[in-house]
């Protein structure tokens, strides 16, 4: 027999105004994330360099002031990343049974209709121009007097 579990971190709220009061209530910063961080990365030189070159910047020389913050805040998203990446594997919704937070729905069950050769025709001759798309044609008739200058070939 299985039976539902629900697991509370706080109490239940009593009244509207206490629902407005906990969500007006910063329950964390980032400021105090990144200062009790335990991670701290290290970003190479090479790695800015290497950013600023695939990302169409100028190059920086690796004493300019600009280089230096381009670095400083390449770390804090590292390890801003972190922090929320190992405060996912330490909350209590990974611990136990993991059973705190699970969908179960037909439709995850359903396998995708295979894909073959007839659909793929079938799908294809479906297809319409569309006019926003401006995939709208023309007929060589409406071209004008300019019409002599095209010749159609045929293939024997």
């Amino acid at each position: 027999m299985i039976h539902a579990v629900r697991r509370l971190s706080t109490p239940a709220p009593a009244a509207a105004a206490s629902i407005r009061q906990a969500l007006a209530t910063p329950s964390w910063s980032v400021k105090q994330a990144m200062a009790s961080a335990k991670y701290t990365p290290e970003v190479s030189d090479d790695t800015i360099h290497h950013m600023i070159e695939v990302s169409g910047l100028p190059k920086e020389p690796a004493d300019s002031v600009r280089f230096q913050q381009l670095k400083q805040a390449l770390e804090r998203q590292m390890k801003f990343i972190a922090h929320l990446y190992h405060s996912q594997q330490e909350s209590s919704s990974s611990c136990g049974n993991n059973d705190s937070v699970f969908r179960l729905l037909a439709a995850d069950f359903k396998a995708a209709p295979p894909l073959t050769l007839e659909s793929l025709t079938k799908q294809i001759e479906a297809l319409e121009p569309s006019a926003a798309r401006g995939e709208h044609g023309f007929d060589i008739s409406q071209i004008g007097d300019h019409r002599t200058n095209f010749v159609l070939h045929t293939k024997p």
